[in-house]
C-alpha cells in the first residue's frame, strides 16, 4: 500500500464510528486511534501516531477532508443507484 492509501484508510477506519452512527465525532469513539493521532503520540504506547502524522501532518484537517469527501463521494453513490 502506498502512503496516500494507507492515509485514507487509517480516515476510513476512523470515521467508521461516525458513519455507522455510534458517535457524533470520531474523538467521542472511546477505542478509536484518533485520540493518539490528534494528541500526537500514545500515552498507551498502542499506537505510533507519529509515523502517520509524519505523512498528514495535520490530522484534524485531514480527517475533516477525507470526512468532506467521502461523504461526496457517498452522495454520488446514492444518486446513480436511485437511493
Amino acid at each position: 500500500m502506498d502512503e496516500s492509501g494507507l492515509l485514507r484508510a487509517a480516515a476510513y477506519v476512523e470515521l467508521n464510528p461516525v458513519k455507522a452512527g455510534m458517535v457524533k465525532n470520531a474523538r467521542d469513539y472511546r477505542w478509536s486511534s484518533v485520540h493518539a493521532h490528534l494528541a500526537g503520540k500514545d500515552t498507551k504506547a498502542i499506537v505510533q501516531a507519529e509515523k502517520l502524522l509524519a505523512l498528514a501532518g495535520d490530522w484534524k484537517a485531514y480527517l475533516k477532508s477525507a470526512s468532506v469527501i467521502r461523504n461526496r463521494n457517498m452522495s454520488s453513490m446514492n444518486t446513480q443507484v436511485g437511493r
